[in-house]
């Protein structure tokens, strides 16, 4: 049996290894909280990927913190009268701060090529993030290679 192709993906939410054989595709999670061993068999997915491009999940928190402090303000000191202080100002200004910092960290989409089983089901995807993005589509194409080698003949 031949060396697998190993990709690296590495997202917000966690990372992921994938570890390509021939016959079966290895899925290492690791996540926060939680870590997990998955194993894919080729031939029950189909050798035709959906893509799909998002932004990652941090970016509309980012967006809402960067944004919302200034709604506040604004609406608290023009229907109250009061001239803004200091504090209120700095405040906000820090919150949207980090707000800006987290939605330029995922400012970019990630594609992922999404497999789908016989049954129409997504079982695998794979996203263009992380140290080995640069090789992304040479591992989608030996996926889409191997996956149609799979397939059991009619």
């Amino acid at each position: 049996m031949n060396d697998p192709i190993v990709y690296r993906e590495v997202l917000a939410r966690g990372r992921r290894t994938f570890e390509l054989f021939d016959d079966r595709v290895l899925v290492r999670v690791q996540y926060p909280n939680n870590s997990s061993e998955l194993t894919i068999d080729l031939s029950n997915l189909r050798p035709a990927p959906n893509t799909v491009r998002i932004r990652q999940w941090p970016f509309i928190h980012g967006l809402i913190a960067a944004t919302c402090p200034w709604s506040y303000v604004g609406a608290k000191y023009t229907f109250s009268g009061i001239a803004p202080s200091i504090d209120a100002i700095t405040i906000a200004g820090a919150i949207s701060f980090v707000g800006a910092v987290i939605c330029l960290y995922c400012i970019r989409k990630v594609e992922f090529a999404s497999f789908v089983s016989h049954a129409g089901i997504v079982v695998l995807d794979v996203g263009d993030a992380g140290p080995d993005r640069e090789s992304y589509r040479q591992f989608v194409d030996n996926l889409i290679q191997r996956i149609a080698a799979s397939q059991p003949s009619i």
